[in-house]
């Protein structure tokens, strides 16, 4: 949703303007957990220093994604403070198919279609910078200062950011799209490394490998419809063998999610006690 464009740039204009000589932004939500203690993040942060690491899906291997974006944004969409979508300019045939109509999309709210025989509204938003290539992925990253600054310095992020402020899924397309078409996807760090990588360090599941994703959708209820699978005590292996840094979905209303959570928390217990008597034995020599 564009909501979370807008607090994902009030959220780093803040972390900027509190801590100037930070290194890095990550945004995380509810539903992550740390798979490394603060020393493992901070040691391999400090290597990759000037590295943005952003998941981005390429239309060679997303084609579906890539057209269900494209045609979601032909419209103007209004957020309803979280609660559902107002469509401003569209109708459900020319979203969905001619005699197709839904109440929801994947995990959004409600969606209210304006009336067909009214006369269009004359609302749009301004279009997106010149030269703009789309690109979409997951919202969740670890963006360089460098980067950050960017994104709310340059005018061609800005503009990007407004002309998504109308799409549906906006969060899922602005950091791939402002950060692959800036100059961050063609240079290095100081160190000799890509500026930009395209994986977000987070371990993330998805039940396409399990067998029929809609039967897994339609056993966990609709706040996971089309999303990745909601992580279980059957994950921990995959999990805790991940080299990924935080990992995502923890759902607290399901009992498979309170069940991992003990058996994450015991496991990141011992890692912090590991690192503790370790230093102990480091300062009594």
């Amino acid at each position: 949703a564009a909501s979370q464009v807008e607090v994902l740039l009030e959220a780093v204009a803040i972390a900027l303007a509190a801590a100037p000589s930070l290194d890095f932004v990550i945004n995380l939500s509810d539903a992550d957990v740390a798979l490394r203690t603060g020393r493992e993040l901070s040691s391999f942060l400090a290597r990759h220093r000037g590295t943005s690491f952003v998941a981005a899906k390429f239309p060679a291997r997303d084609g579906m994604r890539y057209g269900a974006h494209a045609t979601m944004r032909t419209p103007a969409w209004l957020e309803c403070r979280g609660e559902g979508f107002l469509i401003l300019n569209g109708t459900p045939a020319a979203l969905f198919g001619e005699g197709s109509s839904r109440c929801c999309y994947a995990r959004s709210g409600p969606i209210l279609y304006p009336d067909p025989r009214a006369p269009p509204l004359p609302i749009g938003r301004p279009p997106p910078p010149q030269g703009t290539s789309f690109f979409h992925g997951s919202q969740w990253a670890v963006l360089s200062a460098e980067a950050a600054s960017y994104l709310l310095s340059s005018a061609r992020p800005r503009a990007l950011a407004l002309h998504l402020e109308g799409t549906y899924m906006a969060d899922e397309t602005f950091l791939q799209t402002a950060l692959l078409g800036s100059p961050f996807a063609r240079t290095s760090t100081p160190r000799g490394g890509p500026a930009l990588l395209a994986h977000n360090l987070r371990y993330i599941d998805w039940p396409h490998g399990y067998g029929d994703p809609a039967h897994y959708w339609h056993s966990v209820g609709p706040a996971h419809a089309s999303g990745p699978m909601v992580l279980s005590p059957q994950l921990l292996p995959a999990v805790f063998s991940s080299p990924a840094a935080f990992a995502r979905k923890v759902d607290l209303d399901r009992p498979e999610g309170v069940a991992f959570l003990e058996q994450w928390d015991r496991w990141m217990s011992y890692k912090l006690a590991l690192e503790r008597g370790g230093e102990e034995a480091a300062a009594a020599d």
